[in-house]
């Protein structure tokens, strides 16, 4: 579910939106450095593993690879490998150094790895983040019980009392929580596990607003084109012809009038939604649903633009006749403006996001670094870095540190190489893992739209 990682990385529950901020819905991050000096043998790497899941939850193939740094012969010979990681504030964990092969087709083994012993391994805590106020609300109906708040600090139990002036919803309250990093609230034996500090149940269905009781509770779609006079048509609907472009809106659009929302534009339209094409699909539409649904991800409106006869031409800047100027050309000055006069969106970088799988991961890459006032949140899954030199740009730093980016590969036949090493650049060049860089391997993954699913 690598589609489910990219969404969740881009534009989840925890993104600074000024509706989330004004919810408290943000987990605090704290940068933690490693670092040892070790000299590996060719085809070794050194990797981080610990007992959290930002360190792979002690699974020897979620470890984490360090970047390695300039080697020194010496006397004595020196090889430093270093990493920084985004950790949630208030967190103890336990660390070790582990040197395992890094042929991509063997980090899937969970036998490859062997623990480096030393001092360098040890136990650390985050620095405690703000003791912050919890809300749990629910619709007033049933039997009303109490909620329990599950902390690191230990459980707290609070009633369910009807809200002032909202005689339809109930709400139990805690106060002052100390090192609230998420909230497991529980009604009936039914749990929800969120980021948000302030939610809403109705249903089986989490807000972090007071939602209208009447709201639909299904996202849907619709159709159209935009006519364009830099890129080829792909359809004609009501007598218009242009790029053809269907669009997900999420529950209680209709209803929650005076909400924006943030927008993920994705190419290979004919792809990103069910049924999808020859291809297959990624589902798009039940994924963000889902998460939406459990309150791990903000509602937001997906754009699916098609792809066309001169994809390879339109998505990749280095491509013989390339007609990627003036492919990001259409989707900045002729789709986005259509987009945000026709829905209610949020406009600005943080909140606009692109996505792309191959050459569409190109594609959003390019778009990215030639538009980043518009675009601050990237997604590039199995991107084909073999048929383009944009990883040239990404090493040389031009995407500025503001930008969200989320990189992925699977390990059978999908140039996983190629990414792990654009990875390492970007981190050596100051990105923070989990924090504004965002990596996965898929394993038995191949380079197709059911690997991206």
């Amino acid at each position: 579910m690598r589609l489910l990682g990219t969404i969740f990385a881009l534009l989840a529950a925890t993104a600074t939106a000024p509706a989330a901020r004004a919810q408290g819905s943000e987990v605090p991050l704290e940068t933690e450095h490693f670092a040892i000096d070790f000299v590996t043998s060719v085809g070794q790497s050194v990797f981080v593993l610990g007992d959290i899941p930002a360190l792979g939850d002690n699974d020897m193939t979620l470890a984490v690879k360090l970047v390695p740094g300039a080697y020194d012969p010496g006397p004595p010979a020196s090889l430093p490998w270093t990493l920084d990681v985004a950790i949630p504030q208030g967190v103890t964990f336990s660390y070790s150094y582990v040197l395992r092969d890094d042929a991509v087709g063997s980090l899937s083994d969970p036998a490859n790895g062997v623990v480096l012993a030393g001092p360098f391994n040890g136990a650390t805590t985050t620095p405690n983040p703000p003791t912050r106020d919890l809300r749990f609300y629910k619709n007033n109906g049933g039997t009303a019980t109490d909620v329990t708040f599950h902390l690191p600090s230990g459980d707290a139990t609070r009633p369910l009392v009807v809200v002032p002036g909202h005689p339809d919803l109930l709400v139990a309250h805690l106060s002052g929580a100390p090192n609230g990093v998420g909230t497991d609230a529980t009604i009936g034996g039914n749990s929800v596990r969120t980021p948000l500090h302030t939610l809403l149940r109705r249903g089986a269905h989490v807000y972090n607003y007071v939602s209208d009781p009447a709201a639909t509770t299904s996202g849907f779609r619709e159709t159209f084109v935009v006519p364009t006079s830099q890129i080829v048509a792909t359809r004609t609907i009501d007598n218009v012809t242009g790029r053809g472009v269907e669009v997900y809106l999420p529950r209680g659009y209709n209803e929650h009038t005076s909400r924006r929302y943030p927008v993920l534009y994705m190419h290979d339209g004919q792809n990103v939604f069910e049924p999808g094409g020859p291809f297959g699909t990624w589902a798009a539409e039940v994924v963000a649903g889902r998460l939406i649904k459990k309150g791990r991800l903000r509602e937001l409106i997906i754009v699916a633009i098609d792809n066309s006869p001169n994809r390879l031409a339109e998505y990749n800047p280095d491509w013989t006749g390339s007609q990627n100027a003036a492919y990001n050309s259409f989707i900045v000055d002729e789709l986005k403006p259509v987009v945000d006069a026709r829905y209610r969106t949020l406009t600005g970088p943080t909140d606009t996001g692109v996505m792309g799988s191959s050459f569409g991961g190109i594609a959003s890459l390019s778009i990215a670094l030639d538009y980043p006032q518009v675009f601050g949140r990237v997604g590039a899954m199995s991107t084909s870095f073999w048929a383009t030199s944009i990883d040239v740009r990404l090493a040389n730093g031009e995407l500025p540190t503001a930008s969200r980016l989320y990189l992925d590969a699977g390990d059978i036949n999908d140039g996983a190489e190629d990414t792990i090493a654009v990875r390492d650049a970007l981190l050596a060049g100051g990105r923070v893992l989990n924090g504004d860089l965002f990596f996965q391997i898929g394993y038995g993954h191949q380079h197709n739209e059911t690997a991206w699913n």
